[in-house]
């Protein structure tokens, strides 16, 4: 049932037509209740990445403060000897907990008060779908389903998946503007549509490798079967202008990483063995009864999605409901054949797959194609009791199924988080590493035995000079968050190593004047060849020719769009007061 039919219903009940849609978002605030009461307990979530988590976000405030706008070097991670991790790394989650950070809030409180807003809103947007789809008590439906659904659980309780857990925000709001753009033209839904694009890209790397391409699935069942009220082309016009200015709007973020890959060790991340990682039938349709990691589905959501593909078949309205539909499911099952061992060959053989890493990250969409398809539940024609308390009691069923899943049974205290020092952490940090160093990677919080030579960097260095030549003497030194300074006196030529990792964004001078800098052997440390003499020697964080192009491409955007908005905005004002 559409939106528009259930204001028809609530206004022929003598309700106002709000009504439907303010019962069901009172309703989906009683249900969020259970998700809160955790991050209430004294102490502070210990997830599978420890502290890195909280790490990040002083990261991201301290790079602020220093003017790298957007950041894109941490100088204290990977052991202190910097890192490329902003660069690299969606960190949209981290922006919003600096924020409340900063504001005032404890460092662990703004992490967690953070997490708990993006499951809010997460269940908030799948509403405004469904609703837009089928009504209000369909939407309610959805999103509790979405919210409790296990993956959801699991990224949030157990593993602290903050970034991919975010993801689940920009899903929903996505799928709704194709859909309102599907209707009719929109400026407001070209708008929401495309931020929503490029805040999936700025939040979390591989989502939008999974999502996306299933969109465009969606998109062409809709164009297949006919859109409602618009012509084909000007549809895809719309779309391809979705999608474009999404790309453009966070291309700041993604073409360092398209052009700046082999910058970076990207074999790390393939050290992953995904064979180890599939799950099976019994696995995703099981139902765990303790708390840690689980590949299941979700009965509940499972059980209300098929029964709300059923129900759709014996009532379909349209022929976009059923490409809609049809699409989805099979995009759900598309994705659950990538999360079981039966995909081995796609992922030794699709180039980028292997990157994903974890196959049952597929369950991210899943989840969301199978909570939308839940909501279809309520689309056929039932009495308005049954459907609100169908709407509301499956949801309650979901949250005591996996209730084992909503507790953070691993803790610390608000000292031990502030004892932690972003340099101690390699193992959480050290994803990004430049190509140029063959040190040892860490994968505990104990030191690497490595059996290859390869050489082992003691973590949080205390001076700005690693090493180096016998004839250089070291008169002062000066490090900041994206410059430092150093004097040095030589008799006579030789090299100095510091205690920072080689990257080409390092612009070094000497007395003023330019010099170039090169990556240690083995180590990869920033090196330096001095003359004789005494000379002042400087480095300035600055831009690779891919991060300078992209914030180009964003700022341009970003400057087109507000001169849009605000010529139409005018244009539309002058033709009201001229009517």
């Amino acid at each position: 049932m559409s939106s528009a039919s259930a204001r028809l219903r609530s206004v022929e009940a003598g309700l106002p037509s709000w009504t439907p849609t303010a019962a069901a978002l009172i309703l989906l605030a009683a249900l969020l209740v259970p998700i809160a009461r955790p991050y209430l307990q004294a102490g502070y979530q210990l997830g599978h990445d420890r502290h890195v988590p909280f790490l990040r976000v002083l990261a991201l405030e301290e790079a602020l403060a220093a003017g790298q706008i957007p950041p894109r070097w941490f100088p204290d991670f990977d052991g202190g000897y910097g890192s490329p991790y902003p660069s690299f790394y969606a960190m949209l989650f981290y922006y919003v907990a600096a924020g409340f950070h900063i504001l005032g809030l404890s460092l662990g409180a703004s992490v967690e008060l953070t997490a708990f807003l993006t499951m809010a809103a997460s269940g908030l947007t799948m509403f405004l779908l469904v609703r837009h789809l089928w009504g209000p008590a369909a939407g309610l439906l959805s999103a509790g389903l979405y919210v409790y659904a296990p993956y959801h659980l699991v990224d949030a309780f157990v593993r602290g998946a903050y970034s991919e857990l975010t993801s689940f925000i920009w899903f929903p709001l996505i799928l709704l503007a194709m859909l309102k753009l599907a209707d009719r033209w929109s400026f407001r839904w070209l708008v929401i549509g495309s931020l929503s694009i490029a805040a999936l890209i700025l939040t979390h790397n591989i989502m939008p490798m999974i999502f996306l391409p299933g969109l465009v699935a969606i998109g062409l069942a809709l164009l297949y079967f006919g859109p409602q009220g618009r012509k084909r082309w000007a549809v895809l016009w719309s779309w391809a202008r979705l999608a474009v200015l999404g790309a453009l709007l966070s291309a700041f973020f993604w073409m360092p990483i398209v052009f700046d890959r082999d910058l970076i060790q990207t074999d790390y991340f393939l050290r992953v063995t995904f064979h180890d990682e599939f799950a099976g039938l019994g696995e995703l349709l099981g139902t765990t009864l303790t708390y840690g990691l689980t590949n299941e589905i979700g009965v509940p959501l499972l059980v209300a999605a098929v029964a709300g593909l059923t129900t759709s078949f014996q009532a379909m309205n349209t022929d976009r409901q059923r490409a809609l539909l049809v699409s989805l499911a099979t995009l759900a099952a598309l994705w659950l054949f990538f999360v079981n061992h039966r995909s081995a060959w796609f992922w030794m053989n699709l180039p980028l797959l292997p990157f994903v890493q974890l196959p049952w990250r597929f369950l991210a969409p899943v989840t969301f194609v199978l909570a939308v398809l839940s909501g279809r539940l309520l689309g056929s024609k039932r009495s308005v009791t049954s459907r609100w308390a169908i709407a509301f009691l499956i949801p309650l069923v979901a949250i005591q199924v996996h209730e084992v899943l909503i507790e953070l049974p691993n803790r610390m205290e608000a000292e031990q988080l502030n004892q932690s020092q972003q340099c101690a952490d390699v193992w959480g940090t050290q994803d990004y590493r430049p190509r140029w160093s063959e040190a040892a990677s860490w994968w505990s919080t104990v030191a690497p035995v490595p059996e290859d030579g390869s050489p082992v960097l003691e973590p949080c260095p205390s001076d700005l000079v690693d090493g180096h030549s016998s004839s250089i003497r070291l008169v002062s030194e000066h490090r900041g968050q994206s410059q430092w300074m150093l004097s040095v006196a030589a008799e006579a030529p030789g090299i100095v190593t510091l205690s920072q990792f080689y990257y080409p964004s390092w612009n070094v001078q000497m007395d003023g004047e330019p010099i170039e800098s090169s990556p240690s052997p083995k180590t990869g440390l920033l090196q330096l060849a001095v003359p004789s003499g005494r000379y002042l020697l400087s480095g300035q964080l600055g831009r690779t020719p891919a991060q300078t192009a992209g914030l180009v491409v964003s700022i341009s955007t970003l400057a087109a769009s507000i001169f849009w908005i605000v010529s139409w905005r005018l244009r539309t004002a002058r033709q009201i007061s001229g009517s």
